[in-house]
């Protein structure tokens, strides 16, 4: 099985840039980190 290339926008959606700010956020030593998980830029 390959992995999904842009798996943000398939899980996610256009909520990317709101999750990414919670996340920054809520989140900012990164302790909730997971392959698929939003990856901070």
């Amino acid at each position: 099985m390959s992995p999904l290339q842009n798996y943000e926008k398939s899980y996610f959606g256009g909520n990317v840039k709101m999750l990414r700010k919670v996340n920054e956020k809520y989140d900012p030593f990164q302790v909730f980190r997971f392959p698929q998980s939003i990856q901070r830029r």
